[in-house]
């Protein structure tokens, strides 16, 4: 596998792109408001979402590609990684994939 197809993924730059844009819009409004915490965990389930998806989809590289648009894969590439654990830092050649 080409070691950085991923780089080149339209699904995971849009997946990155709108949790950017979540974040951005929570922080300006948590420093201008009160947010509620229904308001909260919306955004940060939807953060989860869009990150969630971001790495498991990162080896589609085209955004149209025909099992993103499959109930049983949309949810599963939802999911927490299974693949990411975020208190090990992994060997480079488990990074390169």
């Amino acid at each position: 596998m080409d070691k950085v197809k991923w780089a080149r993924s339209d699904v995971l730059r849009f997946h990155l792109k709108e949790a950017h844009e979540d974040l951005t819009k929570l922080i300006t409004e948590l420093e201008t408001k009160d947010v509620s915490n229904a308001e909260l965990y919306s955004v940060v389930a939807h953060l989860y979402h869009h990150l969630n998806s971001g790495w498991n989809s990162r080896r589609y590289t085209d955004i149209n590609h025909p099992d993103l648009f499959e109930d049983h894969k949309f949810m599963e590439l939802a999911e927490f990684p299974k693949d990411l654990h975020p208190w090990e830092f992994p060997p480079d050649s488990e990074l390169e994939e």
